[in-house]
């Protein structure tokens, strides 16, 4: 019996005492842990952000160099375009050149040739010329505008007595002529026009030619001795202008003529009737 309670007495279970302190060193490690971190978190949130560093003296040394390509670069752009327009501009001159040595080509003489051509047959032509020779006549002038390739009377005579009423007066007027292809008006400064109405383009020249014409039946109306021809001719009708005149030239009467300003309408002065410049 003693022997069995000796070997009940020394037979003793630890497992629960491993168990304790096992539990209580991991539990210590935890604790120990959790402050190191809480610690760490403490000191990063006292401490300032880093300042940022300066460049390397590398970098500053790269840094003008770089605006220095770039601006180059800009200038090397602009010397492209440059050189593109002058070839533009040179092929331009090209093209011009050829162009006239074409017309040299065009306009140098034959080279002679070995045997001798015969020389064509040409009709002897004979032309009248007839040098213009200005004077002045005592007759009075009836006068023609001629535009647009169309003549248009004026009538002195007609034109005085319609206006003479409102040359009595003072200040601008209008007044439309009848039997004329024109109204006159006065403007503030006394000048006269003689304005050309709308719509009324006068009588063309081939018409003006034929024996029933306006023109002609105006001239068989005038005497020779008293009257000499007068044309105003704006620089678009001076073909019709020579027309009419070789007319006038075949029925006998001496003719004068003035140019006009394009687009200018016709002022009237006090010009001494009774003399007349022809040619």
């Amino acid at each position: 019996m003693r022997a069995r309670r000796r070997e009940q007495q020394f037979n003793l279970n630890f497992d629960g005492l491993t168990d304790s302190v096992t539990n209580l060193v991991g539990a210590l490690i935890l604790l120990v842990l959790l402050i190191i971190g809480i610690s760490r978190e403490a000191l990063s949130e006292d401490k300032p952000p880093p300042s940022p560093q300066p460049p390397e003296i590398g970098q500053k040394s790269i840094i003008p160099l770089q605006h220095r390509v770039t601006l180059l670069q800009s200038q090397v752009h602009a010397v492209d375009v440059e050189i593109t327009a002058l070839d533009v501009r040179m092929n331009t001159l090209r093209d011009e050149i050829d162009e006239l040595l074409r017309k040299v080509e065009q306009v140098k003489p034959p080279a002679p040739a070995d045997e001798p051509r015969p020389e064509p047959e040409t009709e002897t032509r004979t032309e009248k010329f007839r040098p213009p020779l200005e004077r002045v006549v005592e007759k009075e002038d009836v006068a023609f505008v001629v535009q647009n390739e169309c003549l248009s009377l004026v009538d002195w005579d007609s034109l005085n007595q319609q206006i003479r009423s409102q040359l009595q007066g003072t200040g601008p007027f209008e007044i439309e002529l009848t039997g004329m292809d024109f109204r006159v008006t006065r403007h503030a400064d006394d000048r006269l026009l003689l304005i050309r109405r709308p719509g009324s383009l006068g009588e063309p020249i081939e018409r003006a030619e034929s024996p029933a014409s306006r023109f002609l039946s105006r001239l068989e109306m005038l005497d020779r001795e008293k009257y000499a021809v007068r044309f105003l001719v704006y620089p678009d009708s001076f073909e019709a202008f020579r027309r009419a005149r070789a007319v006038a030239w075949t029925k006998g009467f001496e003719v004068g003529w003035s140019p006009q300003a394009p687009g200018s309408d016709i002022e009237l002065g006090a010009g001494a009737r009774g003399s007349t410049i022809v040619d």
